[in-house]
């Protein structure tokens, strides 16, 4: 997590918080459904680095 505040600095190295702070900007300093979209849009992806069957074992003994 980063907050909006961080976004100038961390963009100064990574294009994604520069056009993150940008829309935010845009929408006085707040989150927006704008800076939504562009971030699933252009994040990494994530992924999931278990099979789904383990999680589901785990997820019976809790």
């Amino acid at each position: 997590m980063t907050a909006i505040s961080d976004f100038a600095e961390k963009g100064r190295e990574n294009p994604l918080f520069a056009e993150l702070d940008r829309i935010c900007a845009a929408h006085k300093g707040l989150w927006s459904k704008e800076a939504e979209d562009y971030l699933l849009a252009n994040a990494p992806k994530i992924e999931i680095g278990e099979p789904k069957e383990i999680i589901r074992e785990r997820a019976i003994f809790l």
